[in-house]
């Protein structure tokens, strides 16, 4: 599913994004464009922001495995 029309970015591209370590709505707009023309995609940006930061803090992680806290 398109997360940002105006930029033709989906959520592949940005649950990539946040695996690779962008952790804010300005990272992605730095990263994936998304987010800078018209703004609509900024509150689904937010939210998937948002729940990857809860499901961080939710795991522990080491070097090789993510271990439930």
């Amino acid at each position: 599913m398109y997360v940002c029309i105006c930029q033709g970015v989906n959520e592949k591209t940005i649950r990539s994004a946040m695996e690779q370590g962008a952790t804010t709505v300005g990272d992605l707009k730095r990263c994936a464009g998304v987010g800078t023309a018209c703004g609509q995609c900024l509150p689904r940006l937010d939210e998937m922001v948002r729940s990857c930061q809860e499901s961080r803090r939710s795991f522990r992680f080491t070097d090789t495995v993510a271990t439930p806290v």
